[in-house]
């Protein structure tokens, strides 16, 4: 997935958000990230940093967390200035209540104003255009069999229109399991096995 880490850590934030799960932004430098790093401290039985982009669950006592400066705390309610001594995070308290260590941006003084969103609380999604979707099919199959009539300059190449079929349902099977897991296995095996007991099945490297 292409996008900065701030995206990522926003995008894993609004989602344990919404799942109802205590968790805060933290802004800081990492050794990977540099001085633009961005995690997401989650509140669990124990208190975990996880990296967005590499999906990296951390320990606060864990030394190989790249995380190692911590400069603001944030979530929907509030931001915190981290005015802790520079330290491992271990040593660091996350109590976002203590002002000796983390500076709130609103405060009593200066009450939260509560500004309504311009987005919309729902995203609408649209079914996709079935003419294209099936233009690009076409499309990708004839790419496809070009290429490996290409590997075969010398002899004659007769495709398979069962065997083509089988492999396509395999594949559709394999990406609805992703979306809505099932026991995909079996059926897949299934369809494969009919396949194996009707043809000798050669494979061979393409990309070569």
């Amino acid at each position: 997935m292409r996008a900065q880490e701030a995206e990522h850590a926003h995008l894993l934030y609004s989602w344990l958000s919404a799942m109802e799960i205590e968790c805060y932004l933290l802004l800081g430098t990492s050794t990977v990230e540099g001085p633009y790093a961005a995690y997401v401290l989650v509140k669990l039985n124990t208190l975990v940093i996880c990296n967005p982009t590499t999906g990296s669950i951390y320990d606060l006592n864990d030394q190989l967390c790249p995380l190692f400066d911590i400069a603001c705390a944030c979530n929907s309610d509030n931001i915190w200035a981290n005015i802790q001594k520079p330290g491992p995070l271990f040593a660091m308290n996350f109590d976002f209540a203590n002002a000796s260590r983390w500076r709130s941006f609103w405060n009593k003084r200066m009450p939260a104003r509560q500004l309504p969103s311009v987005q919309p609380e729902t995203l609408e999604y649209t079914n996709p255009n079935q003419d294209v979707t099936i233009k690009l099919e076409a499309r990708l199959r004839k790419a496809i069999a070009d290429h490996l009539m290409r590997q075969r300059p010398n002899e004659l190449t007769r495709f398979n229109r069962f065997a083509g079929q089988t492999f396509r349902d395999c594949l559709l099977t394999m990406e609805k399991n992703l979306i809505q897991p099932f026991n995909a296995v079996d059926e897949t095996k299934s369809s494969l096995q009919t396949l194996l007991d009707a043809y000798r099945i050669f494979t061979r490297n393409l990309l070569c």
